[in-house]
């Protein structure tokens, strides 16, 4: 478990001067899934490719298989598993809620609203 902040999208970045800040921390958690902020962002991120039009939409996207996003989504998020010494399956499957109890108290990430 990690600590997480459960809603990490573009608008809650700020970029200014190279350096990078997170505003809006209502919703962050001091146990959480790892790489749970990693798979919100790039949801978020899926979504403003379409305008913000439709979150859930983006969310099957970025994880079903042949999502127009999910190429992008897995190699990423097996990426960031990978150099934090995580199993990647084992991420998926926490993320997704596939795993039921195995993945600690946090629930699983589910599609934006």
């Amino acid at each position: 478990m990690r600590a997480v902040r459960n809603d990490l999208i573009a608008a809650n970045v700020l970029v200014e001067q190279g350096r990078m800040g997170v505003i809006d921390r209502e919703e962050s958690s001091p146990v959480g899934l790892p790489l749970t902020d990693l798979a919100y962002a790039l949801v978020d991120l899926a979504a403003a490719t379409d305008g913000y039009r439709d979150r859930p939409a983006a969310f099957v996207a970025s994880f079903s298989a042949g999502g127009s996003w999910a190429s992008v989504t897995h190699r990423l998020i097996d990426g960031a598993a990978a150099a934090g010494g995580l199993e990647p399956p084992a991420v998926k499957l926490c993320l997704s809620g596939a795993a039921g109890g195995a993945c600690g108290s946090a629930p699983p990430v589910t599609a934006p609203t």
